[in-house]
C-alpha cells in the first residue's frame, strides 16, 4: 500500500494484487501413460525440478519448464483426475484423463440429447460396460469425470452438473477406454 499526502489530504493507493500460480489448460486433455503433455498456465518455475507435477497423486517427470508451459510425461499409474502443480511458493491444479488400449469390444454407439443443460440427464448407449462392482465404469465428459447415476452392460445414464464441461464423451472401465463420435454441447 502507498501512501500519499496532497494539500493535507491522504490519498490511500492500493497495490495490485500479485496474480496466483495458475494452470489454464492441459494440452491434450487426455492421453496415456508415458505421452508427453502440455500444462499451459502462469507463474510455474523455470526451473523444472521446483516444478512438483502429479497426475492422481503419481509425481510426473517435468522434461521442459517456462514460467507460462510445463512439458511433462504422464506418469505410470496414473488414472483419471487431478493435475496437481507444486513450486516452493504456490499450487495450481486441474483435471485430466488417463487412456488405456482400446478395447475393441467396447463401444459408444450413440448418447442423448446432443445439447444438455445442468440438471438434465445424458443418456450413453454401447456395449460391454463394466458389470463389475470392482471395476467400475468411468464416465467422462470434457476430459472431466461425470457422476453415473443409472448403468448396465450397454448404458450409462448421469446428471450433469453445474461444474461439468463440454467435449468428447468417453467411457473407461479397467484398462479400457472408448469415445462417442461428436461432442457434447452444454448450456449453462
Amino acid at each position: 500500500m502507498i501512501l500519499m499526502m496532497w494539500q493535507c489530504r491522504f490519498i490511500i493507493i492500493e497495490s495490485p494484487r500479485p496474480i496466483p500460480m495458475y494452470i489454464r489448460n492441459i494440452n491434450p486433455t487426455f492421453g496415456a501413460e508415458g505421452d508427453t503433455v502440455n500444462i499451459v498456465g502462469e507463474k510455474f518455475s523455470t526451473n523444472p525440478l521446483d516444478n512438483n507435477v502429479t497426475f492422481d497423486g503419481i509425481k510426473a517427470t517435468v522434461l521442459e519448464a517456462l514460467s507460462y508451459r510445463l512439458k511433462v510425461i504422464v506418469p505410470q499409474g496414473a488414472r483419471i483426475g487431478m493435475v496437481i502443480v507444486k513450486t516452493p511458493r504456490e499450487t495450481a491444479t486441474s483435471n485430466f484423463t488417463v487412456t488405456y488400449p482400446l478395447n475393441e469390444n467396447l463401444a459408444i454407439t450413440s448418447f442423448e440429447p446432443k445439447i444438455v443443460r445442468p440438471g438434465d440427464t445424458l443418456t450413453v448407449n454401447g456395449q460391454n460396460f463394466s458389470t463389475r462392482k470392482d471395476i467400475p465404469n468411468t464416465l467422462t465428459v470434457g476430459g472431466y469425470s461425470v457422476q453415473i447415476i443409472e448403468e448396465s452392460a450397454n448404458q450409462l445414464k448421469a446428471v450433469i452438473s453445474t461444474r461439468d464441461m463440454p467435449g468428447k464423451v468417453g467411457v473407461f472401465w479397467g484398462n479400457y477406454y472408448v469415445f462417442a463420435e461428436g461432442e457434447l454441447t452444454i448450456i449453462k
